[in-house]
């Protein structure tokens, strides 16, 4: 569009006598108007693959467009095809004076065979935004259309699928036999499913011959189960206390502890000495670190310091009142002759998946601070001296 504005205002701007003329005459030709702005499109459009074709020698990349040579002296096709008849249109003879200018449709450019389709560098039969926001219409109703059919799919691959079920309570530690299992029907997500034990392991589970399973946790009666829920018997600790470790317990109260802590947290236990004297300087020393609570006793909670971890979680109502901590034998030893000498602080470490502490840090005695360190016999002395 643009384009052809710039042209006709060349046209008007070189043939400015003779359209005054024209205008300014009693006898006004639509074929004159026509011709000379077909004739200056033309000259344009010459000019351009001039243009291009002189930039294309040069090394430009850019192919020109395969297009004709245009004479600009040459009538427009629509005014010969007027003047013949062609399309059911006549145009009368002017020269008598009528001003009766008829209206000829141009006609739609038939595009040959074996060509591009584009003359300006643009497509025929639509603008590129237009054939754009189509081709992502397109794009987003087969996107939407694919996601539907993959729902639809992966609802239904789920629902028919058969699983193990409880048919019965079970407790914690309980050995499983054939009269506690059954199989049910489940209509879930397909990721729930997958964490579930399938009916078809279910002759595997009390089988003859077969290694015994275990309930590792409390199961509901109609309560799927999931792949963890059964372990094999030998691999059951009653008291939930790895091999090499024990449990210790750790009176103590929110004056020392953290007041937040739960079951699975893991701190680190300071010492502070109880020293006399006007000369006395009390250091905390870190005795151990990384250590895992395995129960956290509260006032008025029914947990005992030592009940185990079949199933009952630590209750987070009344205040703390002492922990249970998952200790080797020396640090056991170590935690107990400490208490007898000072005061112990429990310290809440962030989750940041470090090892089960079996470290026990003694840092070096200074000339200026004489500190208090827990040696494994007899009794805590000042350091530089043992009994």
């Amino acid at each position: 569009m643009a384009k052809t504005i710039f042209c006709f205002a060349r046209f008007v701007r070189s043939q400015g006598i003779a359209l005054t003329a024209v205008l300014n005459s009693d006898e006004l030709s639509g074929d004159w108007l026509v011709t000379g702005l077909y004739r200056e499109i033309m000259k344009g459009r010459r000019e351009r693959v001039f243009n291009r074709k002189e930039q294309s020698q040069n090394g430009n990349s850019h192919r020109p467009p395969d297009l004709e040579e245009f004479d600009p002296t040459l009538t427009p096709p629509v005014i010969e095809a007027a003047r013949s008849g062609h399309n059911g249109h006549t145009i009368p003879d002017f020269g008598n004076g009528s001003r009766v200018k008829p209206s000829v449709p141009l006609p739609r450019r038939e595009i040959p065979s074996g060509k591009t389709g584009r003359v300006s560098g643009k497509p025929v039969g639509g603008t590129p935004t237009q054939d754009s926001r189509w081709r992502l219409l397109l794009g987003l109703g087969i996107a939407v259309m694919t996601f539907l059919a993959a729902l639809f799919w992966l609802q239904g691959s789920v629902e028919g699928v058969e699983v193990v079920v409880a048919t019965r309570e079970i407790a914690t530690g309980q050995i499983i036999s054939a009269d506690d299992l059954t199989t049910a029907r489940l209509s879930g997500s397909s990721d729930y499913a997958s964490r579930l034990i399938a009916s078809k392991e279910l002759s595997g589970l009390t089988r003859d011959g077969s290694e015994r399973k275990v309930a590792a946790r409390l199961i509901r009666a109609a309560e799927p189960l999931m792949k963890q829920d059964l372990i094999p018997a030998s691999q059951y600790n009653r008291s939930g206390i790895p091999e090499g470790q024990v449990a210790l317990s750790l009176p103590t109260t929110s004056a020392y502890a953290v007041s937040r802590i739960s079951r699975g947290d893991q701190v680190t236990l300071l010492i502070t000495n109880k020293s006399s004297g006007s000369d006395a300087k009390n250091q905390a020393i870190v005795l151990a670190e990384n250590i895992k609570v395995l129960e956290v006793a509260r006032s008025g909670s029914s947990l005992s310091l030592n009940s185990s971890s079949s199933g009952a979680g630590s209750s987070n109502s009344g205040a703390l009142s002492g922990l249970t901590l998952l200790v080797t034998l020396e640090q056991a030893r170590q935690i107990s002759q400490a208490r007898e000498q000072g005061v112990i602080t429990v310290v809440l470490q962030p989750l940041t998946g470090a090892a089960e502490g079996l470290v026990t840090i003694s840092p070096p005695a200074t000339e200026a601070a004489p500190v208090t360190t827990v040696i494994p016999v007899g009794t805590i002395t000042p350091t530089g001296g043992q009994r």
